[in-house]
């Protein structure tokens, strides 16, 4: 798993001149609705503590790639939204991880295999989000 990432990583700087770290953040950035998120919400959907995506949307937005605004119904919310930069190079990064993504792992992949990995990827999925659900209340019980 390690070496894939280090090469799709490689690749994308390579191609884009952006680390995967940054695509990682984009991604959630753009799936979301008017390509905009809250900072919060954001963190819980990457895999990175709240510290470290501070630091990578303070990257991503001395880029030139997002922009951070105060929430406009609550002064404590920051949003972080992709601008125009940004959307034009979440296209590219897009084209080249698809294309890595095909080129590494799925061409190696016959379709039952890739079935079986997207039917056991979801079940993985599914119980995490339920682990950290559970995990949520019962800290919330807690406090």
């Amino acid at each position: 798993m390690t070496a894939l990432l280090e090469l799709m990583d490689r690749e994308l700087r390579q191609d884009c001149g952006v680390p995967l770290a940054w695509y990682d953040v984009m991604v959630e950035i753009y799936r979301s609705p008017d390509h905009r998120i809250r900072m919060s919400e954001l963190a819980d959907r990457v895999v990175l503590s709240r510290s470290w995506i501070t630091r990578r949307v303070r990257q991503l937005e001395e880029a030139g790639l997002l922009t951070r605004t105060v929430a406009p119904d609550d002064q404590r919310g920051i949003f972080a939204s992709l601008t125009p930069a940004g959307l034009s190079t979440f296209s590219e990064l897009e084209r080249s991880h698809t294309s890595s993504i095909n080129r590494h792992f799925t061409h190696h992949l016959n379709d039952d295999e890739a079935r079986l990995i997207e039917k056991r990827f979801a079940a993985i999925t599914a119980h995490a989000r339920g682990a950290l659900t559970q995990t949520s209340r019962d800290g919330e019980r807690q406090n």
